[in-house]
């Protein structure tokens, strides 16, 4: 049977390094443009978006599109596009037409999709509320204080992405790992006996400009490299330490939630004024 996703994936086969996204200053190919594919696939799950589900996109013609277009057709998910210079009321209509159970938009059309009452009732981005968390899952402690890291912001209403799933061996898993960060409201990162986290935070702090939140475990060996990207990148904010992995989940809010969203709107800021 042939369909539109085994003829993306019969491209990326015949000619994995060829080009095939040229827009502006981003520059894709087959094999990079397929590793953010699958990365948002995984994202979209974990938004709790499932097969025939419905969502609508408040997006600009531009790459952003073409992979969340091609996300949907490999999640099974009906996509509903309509124009970023959408009102309010052409978001409500649409919502509510198609049923949508999320709404995908940009910095262009935020003013309307806030506006809009139908698209507030949905999921509304996976960028407003998705937290990516990086860190040693192979170890069983560390694995069980992410865990711990990702109940806190469930129960804030956030959606933690555990970075934790089998990575094809023919994919860029750095190309995932930029996909998710970029998707995401902020990053943490646990440097606490880092293994593959100094190649992920190398690869991604330089180009995704979201807060990324640092925890280390005191007494244990940490990324030695780390303050390199602290200097370069204002948007790393400080390292937070601590003793018991309790204490930390006790103090969220401060320690990792409020500066995060602090440095997030400052980083919004800093893009409106150019």
């Amino acid at each position: 049977m042939f369909d539109l996703g085994t003829s993306f994936i019969a491209s990326v086969e015949r000619d994995p390094d060829a080009l095939a996204i040229v827009d502006r200053d981003v520059r894709l190919t087959y094999r990079q443009w397929y590793g953010r594919i699958s990365a948002l696939v995984a994202a979209l799950d974990v938004a709790g978006l499932r097969n025939g589900d419905h969502l609508v996109t408040v997006l600009q013609n531009r790459w952003e599109a073409a992979t969340l277009h091609w996300a949907c057709q490999f999640a099974g998910i009906i996509i509903t596009p309509i124009n970023w210079r959408a009102k309010a009321e052409d978001i409500d209509f649409c919502v509510q037409d198609a049923e949508a159970k999320a709404v995908f938009y940009q910095d262009v059309s935020a003013v309307a999709v806030a506006s809009s009452r139908e698209a507030q009732k949905v999921i509304t981005a996976v960028a407003n509320r998705a937290v990516l968390i990086l860190g040693r899952f192979s170890e069983t402690p560390r694995k069980a204080f992410l865990e711990a890291l990702a109940n806190a912001l469930r129960d804030r209403g956030l959606l933690p992405i555990i970075y934790d799933f089998e990575r094809p061996p023919e994919q860029d898993w750095t190309e995932t790992v930029l996909t998710l960060a970029n998707l995401s409201l902020f990053v943490i990162a646990d440097i606490t006996k880092a293994s593959s986290v100094p190649l992920e935070l190398q690869a991604s702090v330089p180009i995704c400009m979201v807060p990324f939140v640092p925890v280390h475990k005191k007494g244990e060996p940490a990324f030695s490299m780390f303050k390199n990207l602290q200097k370069k990148y204002d948007w790393v904010l400080p390292v937070i330490r601590y003793s018991r992995e309790e204490s930390i989940v006790a103090a969220f809010d401060y320690a990792i939630l409020t500066p995060a969203l602090e440095m997030r709107r400052r980083l919004k800021q800093r893009k409106a004024e150019g």
